[in-house]
């Protein structure tokens, strides 16, 4: 490689770092002013203002708000995906079905809520709604949704075998889904005075939707 190459490799990398730093920065900005707005109320100047970044900048980045969105969308959507399977409990071999019912009711909704609580930003977009979502918004953040749902039907199913049980467990992840997004939008609210109130109430319920469900005929 001749001296001239390598010095213009040397010199792109700041440059592609510098860029992808100030498109993080941009998308940090913009779930900052949608959390704090709603999506109504953003505007390609709102988000370039937020970001520090001049018009032209933004728009060098993303051709228009609607870009803006989906990646950001997609971005936060990884992030919530992740935290959910680390809150997912494992099923170890040959485990006692009563112990992971404790599993799933203390340790999972303490993991859980700590992990919203560490984002709150991330885990406030994702749970909006309302009538201003985007119709694009609203279908990531829906398959964001249902990955979350499938690993918790996963965990019930292997907690089920464990009995050598059949159970619903698609009914049931969506129950647990459902209560776990409400206790996280409590949680979020008050900026997490309430966590604890909200954890002792999500491990009971979850305790007794597991076991109510364990305890039916196969």
């Amino acid at each position: 490689m001749s001296g001239r190459q390598t010095r213009l490799i040397i010199d792109r990398a700041p440059q592609e770092e510098t860029v992808s730093a100030r498109r993080e920065r941009i998308l940090d900005a913009a779930r900052g002013v949608i959390v704090r707005e709603g999506y109504a109320g953003v505007s390609m100047h709102a988000i370039a203002r937020a970001a520090g970044v001049t018009r032209p900048g933004l728009y060098a980045e993303f051709g228009d708000r609607d870009e803006v969105f989906a990646a950001l969308l997609d971005r936060e959507k990884a992030k919530v995906v992740q935290m959910a399977s680390t809150a997912t409990p494992m099923i170890a071999p040959g485990a006692d079905p009563a112990d992971m019912v404790v599993g799933l009711a203390m340790d999972a909704v303490d993991i859980y809520l700590d992990l919203v609580l560490s984002a709150p930003q991330t885990w406030q977009l994702v749970l909006m709604t309302g009538d201003g979502l985007p119709a694009a918004a609203h279908d990531r953040i829906e398959n964001g949704r249902n990955e979350i749902r499938q690993q918790l039907e996963a965990a019930i199913s292997a907690l089920a075998a464990l009995r050598e049980q059949q159970i619903d467990a698609e009914l049931l992840s969506h129950a647990v889904l459902s209560a776990g997004e409400t206790g996280a939008r409590l949680a979020l609210a008050d900026g997490g005075a309430q966590r604890d109130a909200v954890a002792r109430t999500l491990r009971w319920m979850v305790r007794r939707m597991t076991e109510a469900a364990l305890a039916m005929e196969a």
